[in-house]
């Protein structure tokens, strides 16, 4: 049975004592002990360095951590900023989505005019951040540089994949950081998503296995060498995959996720430990640039994937040719 709300009766009383603000930042947590304090203590100085005129809530929304997540986030004073701070555990499926969710249902109680989220597991958020998300509600989308080892999965897969498959440069397509007005969290508070796995979203479960024969049966020859001989590599440093490499190892993936809609826990399972390798190829590649040079690195990764759209293309029209959407041996 759900509730109607994620949010609990103590919170709620908490939230009538405010009255109303302008803004409303939710920080979803989840043991996040090492990185809350900054992550709070940064938009604290953003939002008094750009909107100390405006009213704001910090709203730690926190998924039941055992550490010391919301002792630290507590602990804190903010006495100096001016800002409001509530520290909450939501209720409902656990995941980021639920935390989402009581963030958006505090910013309706408080009529708020502007909602900023931020994962709390940033190391590289600057206050500049906390302008860039909020202005374009107040005054126009939001483009910010992050470290160049943040986001793996989004400078690897995600961005250059939407860029080829979509042809929009979308720098940061799943960023957790994003602002949103009021009448967009209303309407996000009136979805019918949040008795289902949208909820859930961000837990992952990675399970390590012998994935040889798995990966032999659905990577490329050439490519499935490149990784054979990695895994005998015994210097991390020399963990280095060619663009092209990966390119193909995700197109291939995304085929065979699609192809066996009984198995795709088990696809993503094997997916896991080269994804791993290309973390420790991300880091090596950049290691002596500075940001700008690492910022064309994963341009240049992008571009690899658009260049290889064609050969994507080919592998779901074979797919599609087969009717291949039950389930194969691979």
């Amino acid at each position: 049975m759900g509730f109607l709300t994620a949010l609990r009766q103590p919170t709620i009383r908490k939230l009538e004592l405010l009255g109303e603000v302008d803004i409303v930042v939710g920080i979803p947590t989840y043991m996040s002990t090492d990185t809350v304090r900054k992550v709070i203590e940064t938009v604290c100085q953003g939002l008094y360095m750009h909107f100390p005129e405006k009213r704001s809530l910090i709203f730690v929304s926190n998924g039941g951590s055992t550490d010391d997540t919301r002792e630290v986030a507590r602990s804190l004073d903010l006495s100096d900023y001016g800002h409001e701070k509530i520290v909450a555990i939501y209720r409902e499926l656990p995941g980021k989505g639920s935390a989402l969710r009581s963030v958006f249902e505090a910013a309706r109680f408080l009529r708020a005019k502007a909602i900023a989220l931020f994962d709390a597991d940033l190391r590289s958020i600057t206050p500049k951040w906390i302008r860039n998300i909020l202005l374009p509600i107040f005054e126009v989308t939001s483009y910010y540089n992050r470290y160049k080892y943040d986001g793996t999965i989004t400078n690897g897969v995600v961005y250059p994949l939407t860029r080829a498959l979509f042809g929009k440069r979308i720098r940061q397509p799943i960023g957790g950081d994003f602002g949103v007005s009021a009448p967009l969290s209303h309407h996000y508070v009136r979805q019918g998503v949040w008795k289902t796995d949208v909820a859930r979203s961000d837990i992952d479960v990675w399970i390590y296995k012998s994935f040889n024969v798995l990966w032999k049966n659905i990577l490329p020859p050439v490519d499935f060498t490149v990784y054979k001989d990695l895994y005998h590599e015994e210097n991390p440093e020399k963990f280095v995959i060619p663009s092209e490499t990966w390119a193909r190892t995700v197109y291939h993936y995304a085929k065979t996720f699609y192809s066996m809609p009984d198995r795709r826990s088990e696809v993503l399972d094997t997916l896991t430990p080269l994804y791993n390798l290309n973390v420790a190829n991300v880091y090596n590649r950049p290691k002596e640039t500075n940001q700008e040079q690492a910022e064309a690195f994963f341009e240049d990764l992008a571009q690899t994937f658009e260049n290889l759209k064609g050969y994507f293309a080919a592998l779901w029209m074979e797919l599609k040719e087969r009717g291949d959407r039950t389930e194969t041996q691979y």
